[in-house]
């Protein structure tokens, strides 16, 4: 399966506020989502296609990074996208 165009960057975390509902969709607890958000050692991420936000991820990276939360605009499942996400922090 092909994505399009997908682009993944680094969303400073004083401008993450538009990842919080897609990342609140997959995760509901929106104050935990709100933690990881702010959590300086986390770094945030927006996955776009033809400027709209259709996914993000949460990671800590280090000597042991982790993928805290991965996630995809609920319409925009089963077409690739985590994976594609998945591939780009790799």
């Amino acid at each position: 399966m092909t994505v399009q165009s997908l682009t993944l960057h680094v969303v400073p975390l004083d401008t993450a506020e538009p990842l919080l509902p897609i990342l609140h969709d997959a995760l509901p607890d929106e104050a935990l989502c709100r933690a990881w958000m702010a959590n300086p050692a986390h770094t945030l991420y927006a996955a776009q296609q033809a400027e709209r936000i259709v996914g993000a991820a949460v990671m800590q990276w280090g000597r042991e990074s982790e993928l805290y939360l991965l996630a995809v605009e609920a319409n925009r499942r089963g077409q690739g996208i985590g994976q594609a996400i998945v591939a780009a922090l790799l």
